[in-house]
């Protein structure tokens, strides 16, 4: 097992030695066996364990156990607790998820550029994910198993079964620590371990072996759907500042099968993907929702946005200069000789015709400006529109008030005519956004 584990992880990472090496370990035979695994050859680690304090002295136990293990083989050992049943109270979730987020929310903060966090998940664990996603109702993206690697998390164990890593422990009289919870059957993943899987055997003694070999087929499979939606649509997304934005002819050029790959990225599930290839053929400004991403048809494209970057601007009176705003409106005054017109993202008024308290607020329909050049006003929804200011953009657009309430910029739009810079002009309002 040792010459495979190393084989293993020098093929996966070639700098395996060059890297920061963290080991999430819970004290059972799995986690136990990888931080083995890892002495045997040598490599220096820092293990990392969760004390969830669910199973009261036992979980105790535990730490001490890796107290004194990380002691005996010299190894660093970080601990954090957490108040697992109080934090799925807040949550609203049950235990368990409510351990996997904490786990996971912590391990990130040890995933840097040149490091690897190692989790012990191996064949079996594997076999019983797939049927757990299977139960739940998956596609192919669920009956591949557990990925083996995940950004800064690294799965080596995965070329292992439940038995090698059982072995390995007996022939290096390497102790562990046995959680009573892996018994307890009101858990789904138990059940599938102590009373599906050992059924199956019965009918089909190699039933894990060709599970394992299935999986490993339909990752191929993924994999190269994966590639194929990638080489289609990564080349026509153009990244803006908040959104992407996707040509709608690309979509619709587009086999399914790669269009449901890359848009379940966005959260568009199955049940979903009729009804979203239905929206995409609508007229611009009809509107998509998922549970994390807003969709707009907009002129032959699809604009894309995290829900949690929707913008939603307040009002801000605006009574004294120096102003900075939370979405990076900036205002101040400056004299006219440290004027520098070629600025970008910058806009110049004439202070002396304008008087505070200022007003920075979204823009609402009926608003109007008269534009620079002009001598009579237009609305502003006119302006967008012939700027080709897409709808996101639009919803986010803001405008800047004088205290006799007329509007004086269009953020990053236009400015008032009426209130330019002049020869005569003394002090000017400074506008970056």
């Amino acid at each position: 097992m040792l010459e495979k584990f190393r084989h293993i992880i020098y093929q996966d990472f070639p700098d395996f030695n060059d890297r920061q090496i963290f080991v999430a370990i819970s004290g059972g035979k799995d986690s136990i066996c990888l931080s083995k695994l890892l002495i045997d050859l040598r490599i220096s680690h820092t293990l990392l364990h969760c004390n969830f304090q669910l199973r009261g002295n036992e979980s105790e136990m535990d730490e001490k156990f890796l107290i004194d293990y990380a002691e005996l083989n010299n190894l660093a050992l970080k601990v954090k607790s957490f108040d697992t049943k109080l934090e799925a109270k807040k949550a609203n979730t049950n235990t368990q998820l409510t351990a996997r987020n904490l786990r996971y929310e912590w391990f990130k903060e040890f995933c840097k550029e040149n490091s690897l966090l190692l989790t012990a998940h191996h064949q079996d664990d594997s076999i019983e994910t797939f049927f757990i996603n299977l139960l739940r109702g998956t596609g192919l993206k669920g009956a591949t198993g557990i990925p083996k690697i995940h950004s800064n998390f690294y799965r080596p164990l995965l070329d292992f079964d439940q038995e090698e890593i059982e072995n390995y422990l007996c022939q290096t009289r390497t102790e562990f620590r046995n959680d009573s919870s892996n018994k307890e059957s009101k858990y789904r993943r138990n059940k599938i371990r102590h009373q599906l899987i050992p059924q199956l055997e019965l009918l089909e003694p190699d039933v894990k072996k060709k599970i394992n070999s299935f999986l490993e087929e339909n990752k191929e499979i993924q994999n190269y759907i994966d590639k194929k939606t990638s080489e289609v649509f990564i080349p026509n997304i153009v990244e803006l500042d908040n959104y992407i934005q996707i040509p709608l002819s690309i979509i619709e050029q587009t086999d399914d099968v790669l269009t449901k790959s890359f848009f379940t990225n966005f959260n568009v599930n199955r049940a979903k993907f009729n009804e979203f290839r239905s929206f995409l053929s609508s007229n611009t400004g009809a509107k998509f929702q998922t549970n994390s991403h807003q969709f707009i048809v907009d002129r032959g494209t699809l604009l894309i946005q995290e829900s949690s970057l929707e913008l939603n601007y307040n009002e801000f009176l605006i009574s004294s200069l120096p102003w900075v705003s939370n979405n990076s409106v900036k205002l101040e005054i400056i004299s006219p000789i440290n004027l520098d017109l070629n600025s970008a993202k910058v806009d110049f008024l004439d202070f002396d015709k304008l008087s505070l308290p200022l007003k920075l607020r979204p823009w609402k329909k009926g608003d109007k400006i008269r534009p620079l050049g002009m001598i009579n006003y237009k609305l502003v929804s006119d302006i967008l529109i012939n700027k080709k200011v897409n709808l996101f953009d639009k919803n986010q657009t803001l405008v800047l008030e004088n205290s006799d309430s007329e509007i004086i910029s269009i953020i990053g739009r236009c400015i008032s005519d009426k209130h330019k810079i002049q020869r005569q002009t003394e002090s000017v309002l400074k506008i970056q956004y």
